[in-house]
């Protein structure tokens, strides 16, 4: 009996021991239960918000995939460009090749031509030069105011030097020397008309680069020949230039190699009321008055038979009634040519307005 209780105590002891095991394996279970409930709803938030991104993950995917859609079909559409343009640029190319062959051939053959236009360019302004200078040479014998650098140069005025030795002048006597070579003038040469000269005009032109080219010439025949004074005095006549210009010349050498002073002298170019013209010398004098020289038109200021000078209006006035059977003059113009030849106009107008000038 002793034996079955200890038995029994050993079973119960056991079975304590077992209950007490289970006990406490149970509450680790409940333990670990709690800690994995807990673990699970972490996981559980975690797979919501994960299940979350991915839902937005898979929009992003499928925007992506349609964006990549798009893309690879804007890939393959620039693909066929680019194809097409390589083709295009090899074809660009191979015409490249060809155009810059032409060009440099182009450039070679300019370069030539370039160089056989400057050569005739430069050829060209030598003729230019040449035409233009036999133009004013040859004109230079028809027209007056080309004409004065030939005529009235200091050459010419000292070849009148044996005219003005021979018209007796003096060195004291100033206006009587005037008259003398007046009256040589006039006792010595006679009136003569022109002939007919050529007159060239330049009536056309062209222009390269910065100069202007004579293109044509036109020629027309002016009955007028303006002599030089030593010619003049050779052949003895000459129209109404001719006299005007020797006793131009005259008194200009009187006045700087004989008296010692030189003073104003002016040619005078008129024109009548008939539309003929004429060429005599003005001489202005201190105070507003001239003198009038011209042995052709037989007129000298004078009074009583002698030279003098009057106050410009009235001189001028008597001059142009002088000229009444031309109907008087209508224009004036007075020229003050230098010792080179260049003329340049000091009064023009009618009879009022050079007398003001002159005033």
């Amino acid at each position: 009996m002793e034996v079955k209780l200890t038995r029994a105590s050993a079973a119960l002891v056991v079975t304590a021991a077992c209950v007490a095991l289970l006990a406490a394996h149970a509450l680790q279970l409940h333990h670990d239960y709690d800690v994995l409930s807990s673990r699970y709803a972490e996981l559980q938030r975690s797979y919501e918000g994960l299940s979350l991104n991915y839902s937005r993950l898979e929009g992003d995917y499928e925007a992506l995939s349609s964006r990549f859609s798009d893309l690879r079909a804007e890939h393959e559409r620039l693909s066929n460009q680019y194809s097409l343009l390589r083709d295009s640029y090899s074809k660009l190319e191979e015409q490249y090749s060809s155009l810059k062959r032409g060009y440099d051939a182009l450039m070679s053959r300019y370069s030539s031509l370039r160089s056989d236009y400057e050569s005739l360019l430069e050829l060209s302004a030598k003729l230019n030069g040449t035409i233009t200078y036999m133009i004013r040479k040859a004109n230079s014998y028809a027209l007056l105011r080309d004409a004065m650098p030939r005529v009235l140069n200091s050459e010419a005025v000292r070849a009148a030097a044996p005219a003005v030795s021979d018209a007796g002048v003096s060195k004291s006597d100033f206006w009587g020397s005037i008259q003398r070579m007046y009256d040589y003038v006039a006792s010595n040469v006679r009136y003569a008309y022109d002939v007919d000269v050529p007159v060239w005009y330049v009536s056309s032109t062209v222009t390269l680069g910065d100069r202007a080219y004579v293109y044509e010439v036109r020629c027309v025949e002016c009955q007028n020949y303006v002599q030089s004074p030593e010619l003049t005095l050779r052949i003895r006549q000459g129209d109404c230039e001719d006299q005007a210009v020797l006793i131009y010349a005259m008194i200009k050498y009187y006045m700087r190699e004989v008296y010692g002073a030189e003073y104003a002298l002016y040619l005078a170019y008129v024109e009548f009321g008939s539309g003929s013209g004429h060429m005599a010398v003005l001489m202005p004098v201190q105070g507003g008055r001239v003198c009038i020289i011209d042995p052709a038109g037989r007129y000298l200021t004078s009074q009583y038979g002698r030279i003098t000078s009057r106050p410009a209006l009235e001189e001028l006035q008597r001059y142009s009634s002088h000229w009444a059977s031309e109907g008087g003059i209508k224009y004036v113009e007075l020229w003050d040519v230098k010792l080179d030849g260049s003329p340049s106009v000091v009064a023009k107008g009618s009879v009022e307005e050079v007398a003001r000038a002159l005033s």
